[in-house]
């Protein structure tokens, strides 16, 4: 895969600048766990573009038991805080996804063409933290027969997958791309979870990186995010540009 981060950090760009886009992050207004109103929403995107993206792509949870969202009621909240985003003329270009919980509701979703894609038909899926989804292979392949590209968010977080790089392995074998949260690099998670994010970086196993951003304190580990896990970022051969 082709470097999109050749350049050496510059003191004087903002933190984040070599990453340029953002895809996954929960910042339409009050339909998840995410941001609660339009002005927390506003306000964490406006923090997010001085941190230097340029362009984000929010994700709401889908998830039948706890964030029932129809991509009609996802894209509603969208337009309206694109509106706004552009009364306030905050200069990034902001997009639309969602991050799928892989439950029974899912293949229903994807049968009936509800998916919210970005980029080139890029598709955000999550799993349980208790056990992996017993149907992933087939749910991979569902996603790449009908054209998309499935990213599994945040692997490093799936506690069963600690030490076991090479269930990891099977999972890319299926065609399946891997998103790391950034502050996974950290021990915002645990050190379990910042040992198999920079395992994963280590083994050249991670496509994407995003903040996964919910609430405040999540925006302020990021403004802290330490120049060492920077550089690391800077040096892999990552893919946000492409999306």
């Amino acid at each position: 895969m082709f470097s999109f981060f050749k350049k050496r950090i510059d003191k004087n760009l903002p933190l984040f600048s070599n990453i340029h886009t953002d895809f996954h992050s929960h910042l339409i207004p009050g339909v998840d766990d995410g941001s609660p109103d339009i002005e927390s929403s506003i306000f964490y995107i406006k923090e997010l573009v001085k941190l230097g993206f340029k362009k984000i792509i929010t994700t709401p949870h889908v998830m039948s038991d706890f964030y029932p969202n129809t991509s009609e009621k996802l894209l509603e909240g969208y337009y309206l805080l694109k509106k706004h985003l552009e009364e306030q003329s905050v200069e990034v270009e902001f997009g639309l996804g969602a991050e799928y919980f892989l439950d029974e509701n899912f293949d229903n979703i994807l049968s009936q063409n509800q998916i919210l894609s970005f980029g080139n038909n890029h598709v955000l899926i999550e799993m349980s933290f208790i056990e992996p989804y017993r149907e992933l292979h087939q749910v991979v392949f569902n996603l790449i027969s009908k054209g998309y590209t499935p990213i599994l968010a945040h692997p490093e977080r799936y506690p069963y997958f600690a030490n076991k790089l090479k269930k990891l392995n099977e999972i890319k074998d299926m065609g399946c791309l891997f998103q790391v949260n950034t502050l996974s690099l950290t021990n915002y998670y645990g050190t379990t979870v910042q040992k198999l994010a920079l395992q994963l970086f280590a083994n050249n196993m991670v496509e994407f990186i995003s903040t996964d951003l919910h609430h405040k304190r999540h925006l302020e580990a990021l403004q802290n995010f330490p120049v060492d896990k920077q550089k690391l970022i800077e040096k892999s051969n990552l893919l946000n540009n492409t999306l």
